[in-house]
């Protein structure tokens, strides 16, 4: 394992592994360096799998969040680097047509850099509402005549989500404490069965959530207050780092559905909880 380079002044929290700076709440135990690194060293490289294993009580949890938001925030700063590139390469064209007297495609010229790219790279891969930063990664051209520049933004890779299943729903609160202490503020959600996200009491002493929710969303139901079919998450108080009840409490401030909230905010989540069970 490549040692932790501490010779670079950094940010307090912030360590060297495996070529990447991992913010870490304090300084890592060996088996925790060895951890983060091997993970890094398996995202890396994308053609195999990785079965780690460390103690109990030697912080895996921690460890596992935050290598893989450290490589995730590197992606975003890669991707963003090519994206500007390309937006840089293709005005040098239009202005080197413009030189010699050719038309400039309308709409290129008029693009502003904030329109297309934010100036933190390591925020959210796509806005909403939960997020300290509601990014655009790409702005609607004003005028028709980028479609070559949009050809090639569209060219560039993705930055995968990250996925990160327990056990039980019980669990998530406990690895989401983790990432509170981590120093990274993703944007996520957390998936979950409507039991657990239900706030209607009616529904919820039923005992039976996911027919009376089926019952009541359905186009001649009587309809739920919490649920609408044009729901929009926009409306919500922010919430960054949050659980189940987080959540709940939100929604229930917000009169919204907070199990369909869920569901949207993972499509756009950079980082998603989930129980594999």
């Amino acid at each position: 394992m490549p040692p932790a380079d501490m010779s670079d002044p950094r940010p307090t929290g912030s360590f060297k592994i495996g070529g990447f700076d991992v913010k870490f709440p304090n300084q890592p135990y060996g088996v925790q360096f060895m951890f983060m690194n091997k993970m890094i060293q398996a995202l890396q490289d994308r053609k195999s799998n990785a079965l780690l294993e460390a103690p109990t009580g030697s912080g895996k949890t921690l460890s596992l969040l935050c290598a893989a938001l450290a490589w995730q925030v590197k992606q975003k700063e890669v991707r963003s680097a090519a994206l500007k590139a390309a937006l840089l390469d293709e005005r040098a064209a239009m202005n080197r047509l413009d030189e010699i007297g050719l038309v400039v495609p309308e709409g290129l010229d008029t693009v502003e850099d904030e329109e297309l790219f934010l100036d933190d790279p390591a925020g959210p891969i796509t806005g909403h509402p939960f997020s300290s930063t509601n990014q655009k990664v790409l702005g609607a051209p004003k005028q028709q005549g980028t479609s070559s520049l949009l050809s090639k933004l569209s060219d560039e890779p993705q930055v995968p989500k990250i996925f990160f299943a327990t056990r039980t729903h019980s669990q998530i609160s406990q690895v989401v404490k983790e990432l509170k202490r981590s120093g990274y503020k993703p944007s996520m959600a957390v998936l979950a069965a409507r039991q657990h996200y239900c706030i209607n009491k009616a529904v919820v002493s039923s005992g039976k959530v996911d027919e009376e929710c089926d019952l009541l969303i359905k186009k001649d139901g009587f309809g739920c207050r919490f649920h609408s079919k044009d729901m929009r998450m926009r409306n919500v108080p922010q919430v960054e780092v949050h659980d189940i009840e987080d959540l709940k409490s939100t929604c229930r401030s917000a009169k919204m559905c907070p199990y369909f909230g869920a569901r949207e905010l993972s499509a756009r989540a950079d980082l998603i909880f989930c129980p594999y069970g």
